[in-house]
């Protein structure tokens, strides 16, 4: 397994797996990790409105997008 860390935006970078943070209160449909939720269908939001992710520290939430889609 190759781990890298990247500057890039996450919504242009091909992998297998994709770790992005989340501070609490942010909103992924806004600021940086807006184009990221677009390109997953808006699944990241989703997350955040059903309370599985509210950015609190040490909490991990694991979202596989739909790749048939």
């Amino acid at each position: 397994m190759d781990v890298a860390v990247n500057a890039r935006r996450g919504a242009e970078i091909e992998t297998d797996a994709l770790v992005v943070n989340l501070f609490e209160g942010e909103k992924p449909g806004e600021g940086a990790l807006s184009e990221l939720d677009q390109a997953v269908g808006g699944g990241l939001s989703r997350l955040v409105d059903l309370g599985e992710l509210r950015g609190k520290l040490h909490e991990v939430a694991a979202f596989i997008p739909d790749v048939a889609s």
